[in-house]
């Protein structure tokens, strides 16, 4: 497998609870105030404020993600979004057993399959969440080939799960919109090998046009 292969499951969303799906059938996109009626791109990078870290503390490994850029990433009316692939780069092993790296030919970058993404608002803004999964209906979340240094983590490992993040300044409109990873605050999201992962690190997301953009 010359690249890390990530389908995730969990930018934006599943909800296994029904109040969340009530929340996000009633939230709205707007960009400049105006509600979304179609679609609309968003910037193929964003600006990484804190490194993306995948931490699976029983194993014990920490993956550490500088960049992260999206394929035909777009906003779709009224609230969800969707990405041909998603692109985690400067991918690196800082926890795990001694020499454990990602296979060279990764390149340090995580692929994942198409992507769709859902929001949900909270009772206020601190309280709004995006949740990111597949456009598919499987559960993995990402294939991720190590060298032979990973002990019993060697060869592909997947992570299956789902991102839930929070967007603290989703009601305001703003050029950059950041989505920050709840960590260890949700426990239901990822697995590495059947066991509990969490991702962690702040993405800004912005618009193609740089116009201002919200959901309420």
């Amino acid at each position: 497998m010359t690249q890390i292969k990530l389908i995730v499951v969990g930018l934006i969303a599943t909800f296994t609870s029904s109040a969340l799906a009530a929340n996000a059938s009633a939230a709205e996109w707007h960009v400049n105030g105006t509600p979304l009626a179609t679609t609309v791109g968003l910037s193929t990078t964003t600006k990484v404020e804190q490194s993306l870290v995948l931490t699976v503390p029983s194993l014990p490994l920490t993956l550490s993600c500088a960049s992260l850029s999206g394929v035909k990433p777009e906003l779709v009316a009224k609230a969800s979004g969707r990405a041909s692939e998603l692109v985690f780069g400067g991918c690196k092993v800082t926890t795990g057993p001694p020499g454990c790296e990602l296979v060279p030919n990764a390149k340090g970058k995580i692929l994942t399959e198409p992507v769709e993404a859902l929001l949900a608002l909270g009772s206020k803004a601190p309280d709004d969440k995006v949740t990111i999964k597949p456009q598919k209906s499987k559960n993995v979340f990402a294939e991720v080939p190590f060298n032979m240094e990973c002990g019993s983590l060697s060869n592909t490992q997947i992570i299956d799960g789902k991102i839930v993040s929070d967007a603290p300044t989703g009601q305001t409109e703003l050029v950059e919109q950041p989505l920050v990873g709840l960590g260890t605050k949700e426990p239901t999201g990822l697995t590495v090998s059947g066991v509990a992962a969490y991702l962690s690190g702040q993405a800004n997301v912005k618009l193609v046009s740089g116009l201002k953009w919200s959901f309420k």
